[in-house]
């Protein structure tokens, strides 16, 4: 992983994201307090890394006006292999619901509530409802 200059780094022309205004503010909002936390994938396209994962972060980072961006490059890859590399990173974990609500509970007692759904992917509502799952009898269910 290595640090570079905005300029060194382009957005493709291909990608299937759509913008969502929320999903938008939450990222921003963790951009402004935790600073990029993970890498962008890019390829090599000649002199510039062309980004494969990471191009909404991209755009917000140089919205907010960073000059630098850290990448993972992959070095030379068709579009094909960019584009078969971005689809497995559209593979995610599956969330352990019982044990994401204890979290919360936790985070809820550490005094920062009001902000999680600001930079986390979940609205405050959900968040009340894992705050419920805490309550409930898992036992039950086997």
């Amino acid at each position: 992983m290595i640090r570079v200059p905005f300029t060194d780094v382009r957005l493709p022309d291909w990608g299937w994201h759509y913008t969502d205004v929320h999903v938008t503010a939450r990222l921003t909002a963790s951009l402004q307090r935790f600073g990029q936390l993970s890498a962008l994938v890019v390829r090599r396209a000649g002199n510039v890394g062309e980004v494969i994962d990471g191009r909404q972060r991209f755009t917000l980072l140089l919205a907010l006006g960073e000059t630098h961006v850290w990448v993972n490059d992959l070095g030379e890859l068709t579009q094909a292999e960019a584009q078969k590399v971005a689809l497995t990173l559209e593979v995610r974990n599956t969330i352990d619901y019982p044990k994401l609500a204890q979290r919360v509970v936790d985070l809820k007692a550490d005094g920062e509530w009001s902000s999680l759904s600001t930079f986390t992917p979940f609205t405050a509502d959900r968040l009340d409802y894992f705050v419920q799952l805490t309550s409930y009898d898992w036992t039950q269910l086997k």
